[in-house]
C-alpha cells in the first residue's frame, strides 16, 4: 500500500484557510481598464493589448498571504476575482444584479461576495461596457444563416446572447520556456528585429511585424514590473515580520522573484513561482479559458535534481512547495455568469495538470515530481487543477499505487490517458512529429495538445464548439426542423416514418454531420477573423513555440502548431437511439416508424408501454453487446472522419469525446429522443454509457467503448466509470484495476477516469452538506466537490452505474 507524507502544519494552515473562505468579487480591474480603454482604444490592437497589460500590472493591488511560499493575487482579496469587461463585458453581473439573483445565488452557483463599495464601482461604467467590448464586435461577425443554426441547438452558441464569446483558450502555454529561459531572453530578441525596422536592414518594414515585436517587448515588462512588485512586497512583509524564520524566507522569495523577473530558475521554488506568476500574468491579462499548465512534472524537475543533487533541498520540502503551488491554483477563478457555472461545475476553471509518461527518446519520464503532484491531490482533497496521468506498461508499479490510491481519497484524480495510443494517433494523423507528440499534454477537460508549441484552441475559437448529437439526429428524422421549438433549421431529408430502410437513417443523420461540421467551419472563421483584427495576444505570444520566432502572434498563426478540436455530447443517446430506430422498426418490427416518431414527437406522452420496451430492449451501448457496439463503431467513425477531415484558417479540425458537464444542460436543449429518454432529461457525458443503462459490469463498458477506433479522437477521450468502495477493500484490488485499465488499453483504449464512491454516500451528501463538505467527485472532464455541484449534476453521478469488480 503507498504511503502520503504527513501535511505540514503550514500547508494544513493554508488549506483550512482556504476552504473557509469564499470567493471576493471586486471593480479594481474594471476601472482600470475602463480608464485605459478610454484613452488609448484608437491604438494598433497589439501596443494595446500589452499597454493595457502593463498598466494593469503596474498599478493593481500586490498581497502577498501569511505562510505562502508561492506568491500572486488576481484581486484585491485573499481568494479575490475580477471582471474582464472588454472581452466579454459584465451585462450579466449587471442583469443578476438587477433582479437580485446575484445575492440569491446557491452554493452549486458559485456565491461570491460583493462588497457595496465594489459594486458601486463596477455599476459606476455600466454605460460605457455596453458597447465597447470584444463580444459586442464578435456579435456582428456572424454570417447569414447563423439563425437557423442557433434554433437547431447544435451547436454551442447563443448561450446568454449571440456574441457568446470569451477570450482565447483551451491550450498549454510554455511555462518551459518560462522556466529554462525567461523573460528578459526573450525581450532581448524582440529588440534585436526592432533594430533591423530602425535601420531598414535585410528589407524588414512589414509594420505588422513592428507592431508585434513592440508588444513583446512590452509585454515583458509588464511581467518583469510584475515579478518585482511582488520581490518588493516580500521585503515589505519581512520589514514587520517578528518570526525571523519567516523574515529570512520572506527575504529569500524577494530575491527569487527579483532574479526570475528577466532570469531562467536556479531552484524548484524559483521554477514552480514562475510557472504560477506566468499562470497568474495569463489570468490577468484575458480571463482565457482552461489554460492548462502542461507537462509540471518534466519542466520544473531538472531543477529539482540539481538543489537534491547540491543538498539544498529536502523531499520534504519540495512536497510542501508543491503543496503551496496546488493550493494557490485553486484560488485562480474567473467570475462568470450562472449558466457558465452549472454548465462547469461549482468553481472549476480546467487548468489541467499532466504528469508521468515518456521523454522525447520514448523512455520512462516519470519523476519525483509526479508523485508529489498526485499527493498534493489526494491529501489535501483539492480538485483543482484537474489531473491526468500519462500511463504505458513502462509506468513504475510504485506509481500506479500512487495514483490508485490518490483516486479513493480525491474522486477521479488524476484520470488515465493511454499514452502509446496518443502518440500513436498525433503521429499517424500527421499532427505533430514525433518527438513533438511524445511531449503531449492534456488541457482543459481532457484535450490533447502539444506542449508549449500549439495554439491549439480544442474547443475551436472563443469556446464556439460542442456539437449535440441528440439533436442531429432528431432533425435527422424530422424533415430538419427543431422539435423543441419548431423551426426549420437545416435542410431537410425527410420524416422518420417516409424512410423505407434503416440505411435512408443514417444517410440523413451522416449528411447532417457533415452539414453542421461546416458550419462549425464558418462560424469559427468568421469569429477568428475578427480576433485577427482586435484581439491579438502577446501574453501568450511572447513564450508559445514559433511566434517570436515568425514575428507572428498565435492568433494569427504564429505558433509552431495550429488546430482547432470540437466535442460531441451525447454519443450514448445517438448510439441507443439509433439502435432503437433499427431494431424496433426495421428489424424486428414491434412497431412502425409512424409510431415511434409520433411517441417522441409527443414527448412520449401517452406512449409509457411503447417506451419501457424501447428502454428494456436487449441492444444498449455499454453492455458489450454487438448489436449496438456496431451501431456504435459506424456512428462514430463516420463523425470522426468528418470532422478530422475540415480545414480552417489556421489549421485543421479535431474531434474529441467529452462534454464537461455540458451533457445536463444540453439536455434541457434536446428533445425527447428515440432511446426513450424524455425531453430536458440530460443527455450521456462524454463516451460513457447511458445512466444505468449499463447492466453486465465494467469490463462490458470497456468492450462497448473499443467498439470504435480511437485514433479517430487525437483532441481526446473521455470515459467515466463509477466503482463501489468495496471494489478497493480487498488485498489485491490495485492489481485488478491495473489489469483492467492496461487491458483495456490494449484493446484500444484512449482514456479512463473513475469514482470510486457509493450511491449511499453520495445520497447522504446531499442530505447533510455540512458533513460531506471535502468529498470530491469525478464529473466529466473535471473533478469537483459534490456538494458544490447543481443539483441536476449530482443526480446526474448517482444515476451513473455502481460497479465491482
Amino acid at each position: 500500500m503507498y504511503e502520503f507524507r504527513p501535511v505540514s502544519d503550514r500547508i494544513a494552515r493554508m488549506r483550512e484557510r482556504y476552504r473557509n473562505t469564499k470567493f471576493t468579487l471586486d471593480g479594481e480591474r474594471t476601472l482600470l481598464v475602463t480608464e485605459f480603454h478610454r484613452r488609448h482604444k484608437t491604438l494598433p490592437a497589439p501596443l494595446f493589448r500589452s499597454r493595457l497589460q502593463y498598466e494593469v500590472c503596474s498599478r493593481m493591488t500586490i498581497r502577498v498571504e501569511d505562510d505562502e511560499l508561492i506568491v500572486g493575487n488576481l484581486a484585491k482579496n485573499y481568494k479575490g476575482t475580477t471582471l474582464w469587461p472588454e472581452i466579454s463585458g459584465i451585462a450579466w453581473l449587471y442583469a443578476e444584479l438587477d433582479d437580485g439573483s446575484f445575492y440569491t445565488r446557491k452554493q452549486q452557483d458559485e456565491p461570491m461576495h460583493l462588497p457595496d463599495e465594489e459594486k458601486e464601482k463596477i455599476l459606476s461604467v455600466r454605460n460605457y461596457w455596453t458597447e465597447h467590448t470584444l463580444w459586442t464586435g464578435m456579435a456582428d461577425c456572424y454570417p447569414e444563416g447563423t439563425d437557423d443554426i442557433i434554433n437547431a441547438g447544435v451547436l454551442n452558441i447563443g448561450q446568454g446572447g449571440r456574441g457568446r464569446v470569451v477570450a482565447t483558450g483551451h491550450l498549454v502555454p510554455n511555462y518551459g520556456r518560462v522556466v529554462e529561459k525567461g523573460f528578459g531572453a526573450v525581450r532581448q530578441e524582440a529588440l534585436l528585429w526592432l533594430e533591423k525596422w530602425k535601420g531598414f536592414s535585410n528589407d524588414e518594414t512589414d509594420p505588422e511585424k513592428y507592431y508585434f515585436y513592440q508588444s513583446i517587448v512590452i509585454t515583458c515588462d509588464a511581467y518583469i514590473l510584475l515579478a518585482c512588485r511582488y520581490a518588493s512586497a516580500c521585503r515589505d512583509k519581512a520589514a514587520w515580520t517578528a518570526d525571523p524564520v519567516r523574515k529570512q524566507e520572506l527575504l529569500m522569495m524577494a530575491d527569487s522573484l527579483d532574479y526570475i523577473a528577466e532570469k531562467p530558475a536556479r531552484t524548484f521554488q524559483e521554477a514552480v513561482q514562475a510557472v504560477y506568476l506566468y499562470q497568474l500574468f495569463l489570468f490577468i491579462d484575458g480571463n482565457y479559458q482552461n489554460c492548462s499548465f502542461g507537462r509540471f512534472d518534466q519542466y520544473t524537475y531538472s531543477c529539482l535534481c540539481a538543489e537534491l543533487e547540491r543538498g539544498s533541498i529536502t523531499l520534504e520540502k519540495a512536497q510542501e512547495i508543491v503543496d503551496c503551488f496546488w493550493l494557490k491554483v485553486g484560488s485562480l477563478f474567473n467570475a462568470r455568469l450562472r449558466y457558465t457555472a452549472q454548465v462547469t461545475g461549482a468553481y472549476s476553471t480546467f487548468m489541467h495538470l499532466t504528469l508521468g509518461g515518456c521523454d522525447k527518446n520514448g523512455k520512462e519520464a516519470s519523476n519525483l515530481i509526479t508523485y508529489m503532484g498526485l499527493e498534493a491531490a489526494a491529501r489535501l482533497k483539492l480538485h483543482e487543477p484537474p489531473v491526468s496521468l500519462r500511463v504505458s506498461r513502462r509506468m513504475p508499479e510504485s506509481l500506479f499505487e500512487c495514483a490508485i490510491e490518490s483516486s479513493k481519497r480525491a474522486g477521479g484524480i488524476p484520470c488515465f490517458q493511454n499514452e502509446d495510443l496518443i502518440i500513436d494517433t498525433l503521429v499517424k494523423g500527421n499532427y505533430y512529429s514525433l518527438e513533438d507528440a511524445r511531449n503531449f499534454a492534456v488541457n482543459g477537460c481532457q484535450e490533447i495538445s502539444g506542449s508549449g508549441n500549439d495554439y491549439s484552441a480544442s474547443q475551436c475559437t472563443n469556446s464556439c464548439a460542442d456539437i449535440n448529437l441528440a439533436n442531429v439526429l432528431l432533425l435527422s428524422i424530422n424533415n430538419g426542423i427543431n422539435p423543441a421549438n419548431g423551426k426549420s433549421c437545416v435542410p431537410g431529408h425527410g420524416y422518420l416514418y417516409e424512410m423505407k430502410t434503416f440505411e435512408e437513417v443514417k444517410q440523413a443523420f451522416a449528411a447532417n454531420i457533415d452539414y453542421f461540421a461546416n458550419w462549425l467551419c464558418i462560424l469559427n472563421n468568421c469569429l477568428e477573423y475578427y480576433h485577427w483584427k482586435v484581439y491579438p495576444v502577446p501574453a501568450l505570444s511572447v513564450m508559445l513555440d514559433g511566434c517570436v520566432e515568425s514575428g507572428v502572434d498565435c492568433v494569427r498563426g504564429g505558433a509552431k502548431y495550429n488546430s482547432y478540436g470540437t466535442s460531441v455530447g451525447g454519443t450514448a443517446v445517438m448510439i441507443d437511439s439509433l439502435a432503437a430506430i433499427k431494431y424496433m422498426v426495421y428489424d424486428q418490427k414491434i412497431c412502425t416508424a409512424r409510431e415511434l416518431y409520433d411517441a417522441v414527437m409527443a414527448d412520449w406522452d401517452g406512449c409509457e408501454e411503447l417506451r419501457l420496451k424501447i428502454c428494456n430492449m436487449p441492444h444498449r451501448y455499454g453492455n458489450g453487446d454487438p448489436y449496438a457496439d456496431e451501431i456504435a463503431r459506424w456512428s462514430m467513425e463516420m463523425i470522426g472522419k468528418t470532422i478530422n477531415s475540415k480545414k480552417m484558417l489556421r489549421g485543421r479540425l479535431r474531434m474529441w469525446v467529452g462534454s464537461a458537464s455540458a451533457h445536463v444542460v444540453a439536455g434541457k436543449r434536446a428533445w425527447a429522443t428515440p432511446d426513450g429518454r424524455k425531453y430536458q432529461d440530460p443527455l450521456s457525458d462524454a463516451a460513457s454509457p447511458c445512466q444505468g443503462a449499463d447492466k453486465n459490469g465494467p469490463l462490458a463498458v470497456l468492450r462497448s467503448a473499443v467498439s470504435y477506433d480511437h485514433h479517430n479522437f487525437p483532441t481526446g477521450f473521455a470515459l467515466n466509470l463509477r466503482f463501489s468502495p468495496k471494489t478497493l477493500q480487498g488485498a489485491d484490488s490495485i492489481s485488478k484495476l491495473k489489469a483492467m485499465l492496461l487491458s483495456y488499453y490494449d484493446m484500444g483504449g484512449m482514456e479512463l477516469q473513475y469514482n470510486i464512491v457509493s450511491s449511499e454516500e453520495l445520497r447522504a451528501a446531499q442530505k447533510e452538506p455540512e458533513k460531506y463538505r471535502d468529498l470530491v467527485v469525478r464529473v466529466a472532464g473535471f473533478s469537483a466537490y459534490f456538494v458544490e455541484l447543481a443539483t441536476g449534476l449530482q443526480n446526474d453521478i448517482i444515476a451513473r452505474t455502481e460497479n465491482a469488480l
